[in-house]
């Protein structure tokens, strides 16, 4: 039974939890928004502190809603190689043009999310995925450079 006054029980109800409440607004439809759908549910459920109903780490009903979970991710996590490729395409021509730079950078930053909802790198602190952040990280900084108009690139470059 929950503790009343202990708030990182995941067993705890707020007075905003109630049955059948709907914590997101992401509708899963199917293989190409489960990546979007997962993310945008884990956040909710991370807020609500509530992930150890999903994660199996042991609460009473945990291991049905963790094979619910896993079964879900079986089901619609696929990497879409075409959706990769139309947001890679989509990046590749996506320029400043007549917008602001935080416009221009807001639409390059919805693409690159997009694309790490498809295509997520290992959970691990080793070397090589520390070396392939930094390199994707430069990646994105020069994407972000080449899409800029020319004339903030040559003003930049004269100071």
């Amino acid at each position: 039974m929950a503790n009343p006054t202990n708030f990182n029980d995941p067993l705890f109800l707020h007075m905003s939890d109630a049955p059948g409440m709907t914590i997101v607004s992401e509708q899963l439809t199917g293989v190409e928004d489960y990546g979007i759908w997962s993310r945008v549910m884990l956040i909710a459920l991370r807020a609500k502190n509530k992930t150890a109903f999903i994660d199996g780490t042991g609460i009473v009903y945990s291991s049905d809603a963790s094979t619910v979970w896993s079964d879900l991710k079986d089901q619609f996590d696929k990497v879409n190689g075409s959706r990769i490729f139309l947001i890679h395409r989509e990046l590749g021509r996506l320029t400043q043009g007549n917008t602001t730079i935080s416009v221009y950078f807001c639409k390059l930053k919805q693409l690159w999310d997009q694309y790490s909802s498809l295509v997520t790198l290992p959970s691990c602190e080793c070397a090589a995925v520390r070396k392939y952040v930094e390199y994707d990280q430069q990646h994105r900084l020069l994407q972000f450079l080449m899409g800029l108009n020319d004339s903030i690139c040559m003003f930049e470059a004269k100071y």
